[in-house]
């Protein structure tokens, strides 16, 4: 794991500077960088660039002291424990206590400073260790390093432009994938019956040697070729793999709706290379040991305003597929229904000096700040709404959690529902200013998105006059419905309580604590729905409820999973559908 970077006098970062990457817990995998303009958030993504790359490109900070040695990347990685040297584990202790990170026994710190001169040092988070025997040691575990790591990074210029732009970091990705592994299958069946490989070897060898030499020394007899003879030089089905499908890919164009790509807009194009990256790493990481880290400058840049949140959601996406994604980003459309990973917020100080803040997605503060939560809910809702208008088709549900998201999902079951988890307190808000420009004289403009929360008598819900804003209602005989006005506010409801009784019981017997209650209940009321139909609600809310976020997503997960086998059209699904 890439827990951060030291970057010494790198473009903007003049001295020395550590800089937070991704987290350790399981969710940990996506991380932002937000800030205003040059403040160094791509200089993250470059610096690193820098230090996976075989051919790095190198910007001093124009007022470092001279001397290549001046100039250098350091990422910190968490590695498995294995037989390091006693130096190497002393300098992970140092390492550990100056970046106040704890790490277990299985596992050890580990900082490898690229240098400007191209000299590699371990690093201990205040000095280099330059003797020579650790260089040799700190450059054997940077090929290590290199050979667990594939680091692919899209700066904010590059788009698919032409066909040749399907080349550098992009076709590395695509070699060892499994199409070349298939075309160098082909070759060594052609070769294993027509002695194909070999005939071109001789082939190109007479040429070289009667042709192309003889013709040089006639004119010089100082010329040749060397490396003519022996395996290294000669062709192998691999090596012909490779250049076939790359050869294959520069002679056709990639085309979207029957236009090629060098012909649509530069946002599309930039659409089309994260398909193009995602499509290919998501084959890559099946069965791979390595460790793809996907970096992206701006993934917004240039895209309508429709487009950008769809954009976000693949990137998402991949990081829940265990790749790791690093991003900066000045549209800020994608924080409120983001829960998983983390954003750094880097700032410059009076001073000069870099201030840098590291904030949990799932709860970070920064979306309650005034100077940025006015930003984020505009980003949010220009994208939400051109969404809305371009896909009309699509019906948007804008609810709380992430336990909401998992059981409208498992209740829906239909791709026609996008679904955006922003939080309780956000759904009311972001569905006020919505109401203010989608609601006409004649009724709401926009008939595909609804705003859903649950009723709470403790915070005072209402859903007032607005027709976007639907709230979970329950009435004196425990009948629940969606609805849009202040009926029933004094009653708790969640959405909990439209679930199929007899999938929802099972699924608290397999996750709740309570061994010796939970066990014994059944349903009841068979015309009731969700705890109601056991009796259990107020039970479910002052001890299974107020636990932990967790144990609220593991029972929706565990719902999930049993209501596949219901036969009916469930509850839920019924109440959705009619909502729209």
């Amino acid at each position: 794991m890439l827990i951060g970077v030291y970057v010494k006098n790198f473009k903007c970062y003049q001295g020395r500077h550590f800089v937070p990457c991704f987290s350790l817990d399981q969710n940990g995998k996506f991380v932002s960088y937000l800030g205003n303009n040059g403040v160094g958030k791509s200089a993250i993504l470059e610096a690193l660039d820098a230090f996976f790359s075989k051919k790095p490109h190198w910007y001093r900070n124009k007022d470092s002291k001279k001397g290549s040695s001046e100039c250098f990347v350091a990422p910190v990685f968490l590695v498995e424990n294995k037989k390091y040297s006693k130096d190497v584990l002393d300098i992970s202790d140092k390492l550990s206590k100056n970046i106040k990170i704890e790490v277990s026994d299985n596992y050890t710190l580990v900082c490898i400073a690229k240098r400007e001169d191209g000299v590699f040092v371990f690093f201990d988070g205040k000095k280099e260790v330059t003797a020579e025997d650790q260089q040799k040691e700190a450059r054997k575990i940077y090929e290590l390093l290199m050979k667990a790591y594939q680091y692919v990074y899209i700066d904010a210029e590059v788009d698919i432009d032409e066909q040749a732009r399907i080349s550098s970091e992009i076709y590395e990705l695509i070699i060892g994938s499994s199409v070349v592994t298939e075309v160098e299958k082909q070759f060594k069946e052609a070769d294993s019956k027509q002695k194909l490989i070999d005939g071109l070897n001789k082939a190109l060898e007479e040429l070289i040697d009667n042709e192309l030499t003889k013709g040089l020394k006639q004119i010089d007899k100082d010329y040749s070729y060397g490396g003519t003879k022996g395996a290294i030089s000669k062709l192998t089905a691999n090596v012909l793999a490779k250049v076939s499908t790359e050869a294959f890919l520069y002679a056709r164009k990639l085309k979207y709706k029957g236009k090629q790509i060098d012909s649509l807009s530069s946002g599309q194009r930039r659409r089309a290379l994260l398909d193009f990256i995602i499509a290919i790493i998501k084959k890559k990481i099946i069965g791979s040991s390595k460790t793809f880290i996907l970096a992206i400058d701006e993934p917004e840049i240039s895209l309508d305003a429709s487009i950008k949140m769809s954009q976000f959601e693949k990137l998402l996406e991949i990081a829940n597929a265990n790749v790791c994604v690093m991003i900066t980003s000045h549209w800020y459309g994608w924080i409120p229904s983001t829960n998983v990973g983390r954003s750094i917020l880097i700032d410059d100080k009076d001073s000069g000096e870099k201030d840098i803040q590291i904030f949990e997605n799932k709860d970070f503060p920064f979306r309650d700040s005034p100077k940025y939560e006015m930003r984020m809910i505009f980003d949010f809702l220009t994208s939400l709404g051109a969404s809305a208008e371009a896909n009309k088709t699509t019906k948007y549900i804008i609810c709380e959690g992430p336990s909401d998201v998992i059981y409208l999902q498992a209740s829906l079951n239909d791709t026609s529902y996008k679904i955006i988890p922003v939080g309780k307190e956000r759904v009311i808000k972001i569905a006020g200013i919505f109401k203010n420009y989608f609601w006409k004289e004649n009724g709401p403009t926009l008939k595909n998105i609804i705003f859903m929360v649950d009723t709470d008598p403790e915070q005072g819900d209402s859903c007032g006059d607005n027709c976007y804003l639907k709230r979970w209602s329950k009435d004196s005989d425990l009948k629940v419905t969606l609805v849009s006005g202040n009926e029933n506010i004094h009653k708790k409801c969640t959405i909990e309580d439209v679930l199929e009784p007899v999938v929802f019981l099972d699924s608290l017997k397999v996750i709740h604590h309570d061994k010796v209650l939970i066990p014994t209940l059944s349903v009841k009321y068979p015309n009731s729905f969700g705890p109601d139909a056991f009796g259990l609600d107020s039970i479910l809310d002052r001890t299974f409820y107020k636990e932990s976020k967790e144990r609220k997503i593991d029972l929706a997960k565990e719902y999930q999973k049993k209501l596949k086998d219901l036969t009916h059209t469930n509850n839920l699904k019924s109440l959705i559908d009619g909502a729209f």
